[in-house]
C-alpha cells in the first residue's frame, strides 16, 4: 500500500490521521471489506454496519478512520486504481513483444487474467464503471480510462514510429478507438459464463484488434506480413 497516496488521501480529508498511523495489514482489511461490500450490492445498500463487520471493526472506528461513508468508497476507488496502475506499470516492464498487434493482443490478455484474477475486485471495477453515479464513480473511471489510454497510446506511438501503423492517422483517434474496443469488451467480459468468456474473449478481442490494424496498415506492415495472416 503507496505511503504517498494515503498522505494524499489525508490531505484531501478522505482518510484521517488516526487512519494513516494504522498497520498496513489493518488497512488492507478496511480496503477489502469495501471492495467486498460493493462488490455484492449497489453502493447506496452498503451500510456502516455492512462495513464494520466486513472489516471486524466498530462502527464508530469507520467514522473515525473515514468520517463518512462516501469517503470510504473514494478511498477504496483510489487505491484499486493504484494497483491496477501497479500491475500495468510491471507488466510493460516485463514486456517482450514487438510487433504492435502482438503487443496489443497481449496487453489485453493480460487484463483480463488479471480482472479474472481480481474476483470481488472485478465486480466492484464494474460497478463504479458502469452502474454507479457521483464523484467516487467518476473519478475512479477518469483515472481508469487515463491509465489504459496511456499504456494504449504507447503501444499505438511505437506502431507509428516502426511504419506498421499510417502516419497520417491521429494517434489519439487510434487510441480512443482500441480503449473503445477494450471497454466494450470489459463489459462483455463481466457477463459472459466463467466457462466460454476466457476463450471467447481473447478470440473476440484478437479479431476486432487485427480488424481495426488492418485499416490503419502503414507499410512496414503491408511488406512484411506473413502469408495467411488475417
Amino acid at each position: 500500500m503507496d505511503e504517498n497516496l494515503i498522505v494524499r488521501l489525508e490531505e484531501e480529508k478522505i482518510v484521517t490521521a488516526t487512519f494513516r498511523r494504522l498497520a498496513v495489514r489493518k488497512r488492507r482489511k478496511l480496503f477489502e471489506a469495501v471492495i467486498g461490500c460493493v462488490a455484492a450490492r449497489p453502493f447506496e445498500r452498503v451500510t456502516l454496519d455492512n462495513l464494520a463487520a466486513g472489516a471486524g471493526v466498530s462502527k464508530g472506528s469507520l467514522i473515525q478512520y473515514f468520517t463518512t461513508k462516501e469517503n470510504l468508497l473514494l478511498f477504496a476507488a483510489e487505491l484499486a486504481a493504484d494497483e491496477y496502475h501497479a500491475f500495468c506499470d510491471s507488466y510493460f516492464a516485463r514486456e517482450q513483444a514487438v510487433r504492435v498487434r502482438e503487443r496489443l493482443e497481449k496487453f489485453f490478455e493480460a487484463h483480463f487474467d488479471y480482472w479474472h484474477k481480481a474476483g470481488a475486485g472485478f465486480r466492484f471495477y464494474i460497478r463504479l464503471r458502469y452502474e454507479s453515479g457521483g464523484s467516487a464513480a467518476e473519478r475512479f473511471g477518469e483515472d481508469m480510462a487515463g491509465l489504459q489510454y496511456h499504456h494504449l497510446a504507447a503501444i499505438i506511438r511505437r506502431g507509428v514510429d516502426t511504419g506498421e501503423i499510417r502516419r497520417d492517422l491521429g494517434l489519439d483517434h487510434i487510441t480512443f478507438v482500441f480503449l473503445a474496443i477494450l471497454e466494450e469488451l470489459t463489459r462483455e467480459y463481466a457477463v459472459a459464463s466463467k466457462q466460454s468468456r476466457q476463450a471467447d474473449i481473447r478470440g473476440h478481442s484478437a479479431r476486432l484488434i487485427a480488424l481495426v490494424l488492418d485499416g490503419v496498415r502503414g507499410k512496414t506492415a503491408s511488406r512484411t506480413a506473413m502469408p495467411g495472416s488475417p
